[in-house]
């Protein structure tokens, strides 16, 4: 009786297994905004390791002020909860009005430094860069924008160390500002470095900005006025210049290549993808397409990726092997889409993660850990709707099912199989079979050197086992 249970119960979890694709899990709890309508979540960053999280509220007024003021709030991850990391911040001598502080964030990669951005008038647009100081967070230095030009700082793109800061405006440019040492108080300033980046051709240059780990490269995009998208690269020589280093042209008016949030560089700066979302008579051209640098010339890295109103924002993971989009319509529940570089193909990577609110931009903003195994989902609404949130999911077990094989390991055959498997290069020791979200159904004695799969249904499965002294998974399809 207890053997026919426990076969009844495989089954059962079996059988559940065949309706779930591999699945990722979220870390901690839903974090929350404050007010209906505050914008949480219009901005998120990741530190390197997933552990510190930036969130942007451009829409709350917090004083009031008769505006949005905004705010930022900053989280730790701690025994699995995501606990605040210092008070509130906010920018009380941002000028009046709608400042939106908090409308674009980027952490650098150890968490301790902190770039946020506004996007209000010309005359108080600002980036303001603050540090860590163990309880709170201290000024460490700010930069302004151009002379008239609308929400300089609305699209920032930090460095690993904050030490260079691209900043873009609402269709005005970009520039990079640099952390230089003075002789008088303060003894640390933000300063231009280069030329501005702008092309008077194109009417709303600089919507969207995106800057390598170590600053040294930097994308901007934007479009002209019959939305022809334009996405630029550029490297800093050693005239202290921003040098053109390749473009991209949309392939249609209307698509909106390069609006803000849709062009994200990997860390080394080799790899860049571009969204396409897609408006009015190109609604149905939303693509991304990812590029890599080999030198000389950038060139197009698999093929185009197609989707249903996606395109925008974009993230690429740090190492550049996974990229996260977001399709996002008015009035219509959103999903974020994650895909995996896989030697060849863009591939789906997890399931579609699904927000289940109407009025909800879910996936509004996306940031990656620097393994790329945590994904922070930003999702929030416009006046009226509800108070956003954001949420914070792993990878880390599809990552460790997925893992390639390695020669002269641990190995499974017949493969497909429609029943008994033979086991070889194992360690003493257990093997044990897994469904395909991860959970173990059973597991066998490696010294038996066989596993009977008869008694499953057909589909995938894997087998792990310790080979060499590590612990090695394999993929099995049974008949």
């Amino acid at each position: 009786m207890k053997m026919h249970l426990t076969i009844l119960t495989i089954f059962s979890i079996v059988i559940a297994a065949l309706h779930t694709s591999s699945a990722q899990t979220q870390i901690g709890e839903t974090i929350e905004g404050l007010e209906i309508g505050d914008g949480f979540g219009y901005s998120v960053s990741l530190s390197s390791d997933g552990t510190r999280l930036a969130i942007g509220m451009p829409y709350i007024d917090p004083e009031p002020i008769g505006g949005f003021e905004g705010m930022v709030q900053v989280f730790d991850l701690i025994d699995g909860n995501w606990e605040k990391a210092g008070p509130d911040i906010i920018c009380p001598d941002c000028g009046e009005g709608n400042r939106e502080f908090g409308s674009s964030v980027s952490l650098s990669s150890d968490g301790n430094r902190l770039a946020i951005g506004n996007n209000t008038e010309p005359g108080y647009s600002v980036v303001i860069v603050l540090e860590w100081n163990g309880t709170g967070w201290d000024e460490l230095g700010r930069f302004d924008g151009f002379e008239n030009a609308y929400g300089y700082g609305s699209s920032i793109s930090a460095s690993s160390d904050c030490i260079r800061i691209a900043a873009a405006t609402s269709g005005h440019g970009a520039d990079v500002n640099e952390l230089m040492l003075t002789n008088e108080v303060p003894f640390e300033i933000y300063s231009r470095i280069g030329q501005k980046l702008d092309r008077p051709e194109f009417n709303d240059y600089g919507r969207s900005v995106s800057i390598s780990a170590d600053g040294s490269r930097v994308a901007v995009g934007g479009e002209d006025v019959y939305g022809l998208g334009q996405v630029d690269v550029y490297d800093y020589d050693e005239n202290g210049m921003w040098v053109q280093v390749g473009g991209f042209t949309a392939d249609n008016q209307d698509d909106f290549t390069g609006i803000a949030g849709t062009i994200s560089l990997s860390a080394d700066g080799n790899r860049l993808a571009v969204g396409s979302p897609g408006f009015g008579d190109h609604i149905d051209s939303q693509r991304i397409k990812v590029y890599e640098w080999d030198g000389a010339s950038w060139n197009q890295l698999g093929s185009t990726i197609l989707g249903d109103a996606f395109g925008s924002p974009v993230s690429l993971s740090p190492d550049g092997k996974r990229l996260a989009t977001t399709a996002i319509r008015d009035e219509v529940s959103t999903q974020v889409q994650v895909f995996e570089w896989n030697g060849e193909s863009w591939a789906p990577f997890g399931n579609n993660i699904s927000g289940g609110r109407d009025y909800e931009y879910f996936g509004g903003s996306l940031s990656f850990s620097a393994d790329g195994n945590r994904l922070a989902i930003g999702a929030f609404s416009e006046e009226g709707g509800p108070a956003g949130r954001v949420l914070v999911y792993d990878f880390t077990t599809i990552s460790a099912i997925q893992e390639a094989p390695v020669e002269n390991e641990f190995k499974v055959f017949p493969n497909p199989t429609s029943g008994q498997v033979e086991l070889t290069g194992a360690d003493s020791g257990q093997a044990c079979v897994m469904d395909v979200i991860g959970q173990t159904l059973f597991c066998s004695n490696v010294a038996q050197s066989t596993i009977d799969l008869t008694c499953l249904p057909g589909g995938v499965y894997f087998i792990q086992a310790y080979s060499g002294g590590k612990l090695v998974t394999r993929k099995v399809v049974k008949e």
